[in-house]
């Protein structure tokens, strides 16, 4: 705990004392003490305010004590020796750029590049704008060599000379035309760049690159053989058809007259006849599309029909397929054909009343799909 301040009693001046330094004080407003109070009110008050922290006294001028403006440093434990501040360096500072009132670009400075050196040129400079001498290149001394030697390259064009040597050479032998346009252009200029890529020559010839082989169109293109499967649809549709006339006409003919009652035993003979045919149908359309690619086989689609419970989901599974199974038939061998409506066949089976007359139109269609694809 901090000592609080004890205020210094004010006592009589001694006799022959009432200032620091013995003589009487005169100034306004001030008390007189002995040098031996104000030390001690010194020590007091130093200790006590150094101790808070928050100021300190200080003599002033004036022989009185003034609060200081920076608070003191904690004092250190008896015996201690004072404690050594860190050192504590600066931050740096950054000196500040200095704009110009007119600054001007400057681009960054280039490398100097050099050609290779067995084209014979000199290194130059990017920067460098002022033009400089073109040097020779190798065909043009070349050409200065026949020159002082008396020979002058040929004039014939080379394109010329390639299209009659290819037009006399045998099919598929190997021809190369020769350079007849001298040296310059065979080798080209080395002036218009070196090391860039030229496109291709026209006048000059090059060897026949042998022949691709043919085109062969894949099997799925290829008109596979046809069957040889035939139906005759009124044939099926009699058969259908008039089973049922021939049984309602039976079973009236009895009901008529007695004495042919006989003739009811009879009548169902004609709606078995209709049912078979249709079993035949289906039979013969299943042949006509067997490529390996069918859904089922003829024998399958037929006799699964005879399976109590199976043969309901069997149905629909051969007829209504069948007609997707016929139109990829036509797209593989692209017969030209047209494709069977499975709709249609769905309709005909179970719409009632309307169902026979859609089943009419049915029979046709099926045998007109099967006997197309004989043709």
């Amino acid at each position: 705990p901090l000592e609080p301040i004890r205020p210094v009693p004010m006592q009589a001046p001694k006799p022959g004392l009432s200032g620091p330094s013995g003589a009487q004080s005169s100034a306004p407003g001030s008390l007189p003490f002995s040098a031996e109070d104000e030390e001690e009110a010194t020590v007091v008050m130093d200790r006590s305010v150094a101790e808070a922290g928050r100021y300190s006294l200080v003599p002033g001028e004036d022989g009185r004590l003034h609060p200081s403006s920076h608070p003191p440093a904690p004092l250190p434990a008896a015996g201690a020796p004072a404690p050594i501040p860190p050192f504590v360096s600066p931050p740096p500072t950054a000196p500040t750029p200095t704009i110009p009132d007119n600054p001007k670009p400057r681009l960054p400075e280039r490398k100097r590049s050099f050609t290779p050196t067995q084209v014979g040129m000199a290194p130059f400079d990017e920067e460098d704008e002022a033009p400089r001498e073109p040097q020779p290149s190798v065909a043009d001394l070349l050409e200065s060599e026949l020159a002082a030697h008396g020979l002058a390259a040929p004039s014939t064009s080379a394109q010329a000379v390639g299209a009659a040597a290819l037009d006399a050479s045998p099919s598929g032998s190997h021809v190369v035309a020769p350079d007849a346009t001298g040296p310059r252009q065979a080798m080209g200029s080395l002036a218009d760049g070196f090391g860039q890529h030229k496109a291709y020559d026209p006048t000059r010839a090059y060897p026949e690159l042998p022949s691709a082989a043919p085109y062969e169109p894949s099997p799925a293109s290829v008109q596979g053989s046809r069957g040889d499967v035939s139906v005759n649809k009124w044939a099926y549709r009699g058969a259908l058809f008039g089973g049922l006339v021939l049984t309602i006409a039976l079973g009236a003919l009895a009901a008529v007259q007695p004495k042919l009652a006989f003739l009811a035993a009879m009548a169902p003979i004609g709606f078995v006849l209709g049912w078979i045919s249709q079993f035949v149908l289906l039979y013969r359309c299943w042949q006509a599309i067997q490529d390996g690619n069918a859904r089922t086989t003829p024998g399958k689609a037929v006799g699964l029909l005879f399976v109590p419970l199976l043969n309901l989901y069997w149905v629909f599974n051969v007829l209504p397929g069948f007609a997707t199974d016929y139109n990829r038939y036509i797209q593989r061998h692209r017969v030209d054909a047209e494709p069977l409506s499975q709709n249609l066949i769905l309709a005909a089976m179970v719409v009632p009343g309307l169902g026979l007359v859609l089943w009419w139109i049915v029979i046709g269609r099926l045998c007109d799909a099967v006997n197309a694809l004989r043709r």
